[in-house]
């Protein structure tokens, strides 16, 4: 389905029925990735998975937002407006759970809960930011045919323009969350791996942000890579499923 957002089109999935999940893929994700997770979780609710702007099925752009976790959770709330959905539980992956998090800061009296996996952080450093960067520079086949798989055969542009974005982002030292992390009042659900290949120091910035909103848990695995709800699928939907049961 598309959507219109600013003059551009948005596709996302809208899949099952009941109470509403918005399912967030990760940076250079789409929702193409997350079919598995799209049907797991509508089996039990409805869930409306988004391709960001610039991103997947969604209209190309010419540069990415320089906040681009913020922008778009605007745009997703937007497009749960115009779905007249006045609830909703969010998921998000990676650069999904920042823009979930702002999400529940943007519209508290509409999100219910938040589960969020593999948080890079607050901020972005210029050495993180720098570390993004080269690894990009060098990832191997599996990885480009991953993007390929997300966004199509301009996947080059999709992912240079989410790099230019991150390396901005993180020269100005900005918090992602425009330091309102205190504002959060809904449920959240904090998950990370101790062996994370992306995230250095993730028992520190992801305690660091789980500290700042005032109902939120931690939950660390000693297994899996960057993000959890792909390298961890059967005990990440275990232990998700287990924290919706509770709200």
């Amino acid at each position: 389905m598309n959507y219109n957002y600013e003059g551009k089109k948005i596709f996302y999935r809208d899949v099952g029925e009941g109470e509403v999940i918005v399912l967030l893929p990760g940076n250079t994700s789409s929702s193409e990735v997350h079919r598995g997770d799209i049907d797991y979780f509508s089996k039990q609710y409805r869930v409306i998975c988004p391709d960001y702007i610039g991103y997947g099925k969604s209209e190309r752009a010419n540069e990415l937002p320089e906040n681009f976790w913020h922008e778009n959770a605007l745009m997703l709330i937007n497009l749960m407006e115009a779905l007249k959905v006045d609830k909703y539980k969010v998921i998000g992956s990676s650069g999904g759970g920042l823009i979930g998090l702002n999400m529940a800061i943007l519209a508290p009296d509409r999100i219910q809960l938040v589960v969020a996996d593999s948080l890079i952080g607050e901020y972005i450093t210029k050495s993180v930011g720098e570390k993004i960067v080269r690894g990009r520079a060098q990832t191997d086949n599996g990885i480009k045919d991953f993007w390929r798989y997300a966004h199509g055969d301009d996947w080059e542009q999709v992912i240079k323009f989410d790099t230019e974005m991150i390396a901005q982002f993180s020269q100005n030292g900005r918090s992602i969350f425009n330091g309102k992390l205190d504002k959060i009042n809904c449920p959240v659900l904090i998950i990370g791996s101790l062996s994370d290949d992306l995230i250095p120091n993730i028992v520190i910035n992801m305690g660091e942000i789980c500290k700042q909103i005032k109902n939120s848990k931690l939950l660390l695995y000693s297994k899996g890579r960057h993000p959890v709800m792909l390298t961890m699928a059967e005990a990440y939907r275990k232990d998700v499923k287990d924290f919706l049961d509770r709200f």
